[in-house]
């Protein structure tokens, strides 16, 4: 088993502690901030703290790391990992450019470590249950995909794009349904300085899909995490909040299914799946259902931010349409 260190121990970094100390993998605990280390130590017991990853690195033994800070911070904490032999599972986004996303896919390359990104919503299992039957063809030919990603905290001082828009662009990799030919975005300033909604409009030129419009923002009453997949013979509606009917099948014929769901927190399987990576550096379950080629480990997310970069250029130019 490995011995995972983790660096980064705030809301979601308490989550990973929590699940890690449960495999009885987690040796180490980094982070910035005194305070949290001593939470740190009356809740996992027998694990050593550091204020300093570097320190960490000359003082633990870890096979492996878990970065659970803002990518800003993140990116020098991947690429020391990486080059001291350690296998990375990161928060997302795994950057906040495509150069830089395709730098660590490299380096990790290089190194010959495993470098995973953590797309918690592939895990889901309501997200793999649409992904099922749709590719099982309840509801015919896939022509249209909406998703809405609204409220919640903002993450480590992420763009809106980059901080919500990523998991939905995670989740279409699972539908395998290749590259957008152009991107459209919409953003606003609702309440912040800083942009706080945002639309994306992406357009296939494919027999399995015409469009999908994700729409996210900070700004809402409560959390929405809900998608709708329409087909030529029916539609799916997903709603990761709904306490017992988070899939619905809409028939043509009018009858509404709504399938059992096997349930299993989605943070534990992602955390299986990063320790049987680096236990025989194989490729993990989401990536060989992305439906992008036999590209490996975390190049499969090179899409994703390229569709960001993208978005990012069409919102500045005020929604203008921009090619891939």
């Amino acid at each position: 088993m490995a011995d995972v260190g983790l660096v980064g121990y705030g809301a979601w970094g308490q989550n990973l502690a929590r699940v890690l100390h449960h495999e009885g993998v987690l040796k180490a605990i980094i982070d910035i901030d005194e305070a949290r280390l001593s939470h740190a130590v009356s809740t996992h017991h027998f694990v050593m703290t550091y204020l300093d990853f570097e320190d960490a690195l000359h003082h633990s033994k870890m096979d492996a790391v878990v970065v659970a800070v803002p990518p800003r911070a993140a990116k020098r904490i991947i690429e020391i990992a990486l080059k001291a032999g350690l296998h990375v599972l990161t928060e997302k986004p795994l950057a906040l450019s495509y150069d830089g996303a395709l730098d660590l896919c490299e380096l990790a390359e290089k190194t010959e470590r495993v470098l995973m990104v953590d797309h918690i919503f592939r895990y889901s299992p309501a997200v793999r249950l649409v992904w099922s039957l749709i590719r099982s063809g309840v509801i015919g030919t896939l022509r249209h995909v909406s998703l809405k990603r609204l409220g919640g905290a903002q993450s480590g001082g992420s763009r809106v794009l980059w901080d919500l828009a990523v998991h939905d662009l995670s989740i279409l990799a699972g539908l395998g349904i290749g590259t957008p030919i152009n991107v459209r975005a919409l953003r606003q300033n609702i309440l912040r300085i800083l942009y706080d909604h945002a639309t994306l409009n992406l357009m296939y030129e494919s027999d399995l899909i015409m469009s999908v419009q994700i729409e996210v923002g900070w700004v809402a009453p409560r959390k929405r995490r809900e998608g709708l997949f329409v087909g030529s013979e029916g539609m799916i509606e997903y709603d990761e909040l709904s306490p017992d009917a988070k899939v619905k099948i809409f028939r043509a014929d009018g009858d509404v299914l709504i399938p059992h769901l096997e349930w299993r927190e989605p943070l534990a399987l992602m955390i299986d799946d990063f320790l049987a990576l680096v236990a025989i550096h194989s490729r993990p379950v989401v990536s060989r259902e992305a439906g992008w080629g036999q590209i490996q480990l975390a190049k499969n997310e090179l899409l994703i931010y390229q569709i960001l970069d993208m978005a990012e250029k069409s919102a500045k130019e005020g929604g203008k349409c921009v090619s891939l």
